[in-house]
């Protein structure tokens, strides 16, 4: 459990397949749900959006809202039944150790899910995006730098000489966060004849 929390180093050779997987599946298992939230307030058709939520601005707000606060809850369930798991192994990890792997988690993760809202809307969006999240998460684990090692505290220059700048990619990160909530509806306005709506 505790790879799943701060991740693994850059040799990943060195680690228990049995770790890997557990690491893949609860990721996966994550993503999935922010999936189907995502999925279960995707609109059919353009007038739908517009009759229900009268903007498509207001429709892509109350998206980006709900999977915000659904990553939220997964990465504060995952840390909360991480930390009562490593506290009965025995394992040792400072405070700053924890808030660090927490706020790399929960960046990633709302990441994660904002572009998974953006691509769900379209068709078999669903398919393809989830592939591309597992894609990236399996393939950063033998590639570092990559954003599905993001997540992984180990990787990052709090814990060793060469890793990525903790803040560089929160920033990063919550940046993109910023623009995909704010700008997102651009991508499904309705075109011309429709401009009421946006």
């Amino acid at each position: 459990m505790e790879h799943v929390i701060f991740g693994f180093g850059v040799e990943i050779r060195q680690y228990l397949q049995m770790e890997i997987f557990l690491y893949l599946i609860l990721f996966s298992l994550m993503a999935g749900a922010v999936g189907k939230a995502a999925y279960g307030k995707r609109v059919n058709g353009q007038y739908t959006a517009l009759i229900r939520y009268g903007t498509f601005a207001r429709w892509w707000h109350s998206i980006a809202l709900w999977v915000l606060k659904i990553s939220v809850l997964l990465a504060g369930a995952l840390f909360g039944a991480g930390a009562a798991f490593l506290k009965l192994a025995g394992s040792v990890r400072t405070g700053d150790e924890w808030r660090t792997a927490f706020l790399l988690w929960l960046t990633g993760f709302c990441t994660v899910a904002l572009v998974q809202a953006v691509f769900i809307q379209f068709q078999n969006g669903y398919k393809i995006v989830f592939a591309l999240v597992m894609c990236v998460a399996v393939v950063s684990l033998y590639v570092p730098g990559l954003p599905g090692s993001w997540i992984m505290y180990e990787r990052s220059a709090a814990a060793m000489e060469n890793g990525f700048s903790v803040w560089g990619v929160c920033l990063l990160q919550i940046g993109m966060d910023i623009v995909i909530g704010c700008f997102g509806h651009y991508l499904f306005r309705p075109r011309r004849g429709h401009e009421s709506g946006n």
